[in-house]
Formats: structure tokens, C-alpha cells, sequence
């Protein structure tokens, strides 16, 4: 039994039963057979296709010159030789590079170790004086502590 509080539904099915013949049909064939123009969703189909060519020659360009240089590159056999030479300077150059940085750096790092080495040498009269000051200016409170400690928990106050 159909409620009562949804008579529209019947409504709407019977409506999509009932479409015109000009509804079902693809949006190109409707806007063709109602307005007989060659629009679509505002694209043209002739600029679509004048891009599409365009696109398609721009590929085809594009591939005859990639195989020509192919060709070119595959028919002279002495372009390797002297690319092997100039590849063999450049890397000569860098690997001269690399190892005058590598020494510099060597040579760097060698310097900060001896100045360090310099600076501890000259420090260690100071350290010596600190440690003999700290001894006899402040109280040594950790072996106070310690020793109280141990004395208390004997049970010995004096």
C-alpha cells in the first residue's frame, strides 16, 4: 500500500517514463537537431580538429628530428674518439680539483690539531693553578657531604 505522504513519487517515475525521444538522444545530436549549429558546449569542432592536426605535425616534427639526429650521431664513428679525449681532460681536471681540495683540507684540518695541541700545552700550568686554588679557596662539599653521610647513618653525631 503506497503512504500517503509520497503521492509525488509516482509522479516523478511516470514523468521519467514519459521523456520525449528528443531528450534520450547525446547532447551533439540534440543541440544539432534543435539549433542546427555545429557548437557543442561552446567548443568548435573545427578548432578542435584544426588542434588536434597541429598537435599531431607538431609530434611528427618532433620525431623526424630526433631520428635524423639518430642517424647523424650513428654515422660518424670519429665524434666518439674526440668525445672520449675531451671527457678524458675534463675529468683529469676535476680529479685535480678534487684532490688539491682534498689536500687542503688535509692540510686544514692538520693545522687546527696542532694549534689545539698548542693551546691545551699552554693551558695546562692554568688548569693545574685552578685546581690547587679550588682546593684551598672552597671547601671540598662533596666529601663533607659524603663523609656526613656515612658518619649519620652509623649513628655517630658529635
Amino acid at each position: 500500500m503506497e503512504a500517503p505522504w509520497r503521492p509525488s513519487q509516482r509522479s516523478r517515475v511516470q514523468k521519467k517514463k514519459t521523456r520525449p525521444v528528443e531528450e534520450l538522444q547525446w547532447p551533439q545530436q540534440r543541440c544539432q537537431a534543435g539549433r542546427g549549429s555545429a557548437r557543442v558546449r561552446g567548443v568548435d569542432n573545427e578548432l578542435v580538429a584544426f588542434r588536434f592536426k597541429a598537435r599531431k605535425e607538431s609530434q611528427m616534427e618532433h620525431t623526424v628530428r630526433e631520428k635524423e639526429l639518430y642517424e647523424e650521431q650513428a654515422n660518424t664513428t670519429h665524434v666518439l674518439f674526440i668525445d672520449l679525449l675531451r671527457d678524458h681532460s675534463v675529468r683529469s681536471t676535476e680529479d685535480d680539483t678534487h684532490m688539491n681540495t682534498k689536500a687542503k683540507l688535509t692540510r686544514c684540518t692538520d693545522s687546527f690539531q696542532t694549534d689545539m695541541t698548542q693551546w691545551i700545552s699552554d693551558m695546562t700550568p692554568w688548569f693545574k693553578h685552578h685546581a690547587v686554588w679550588l682546593g684551598v679557596h672552597s671547601p671540598a662539599v662533596l666529601t663533607d657531604i659524603a663523609s656526613n653521610f656515612i658518619v649519620h647513618s652509623d649513628g655517630i653525631f658529635h
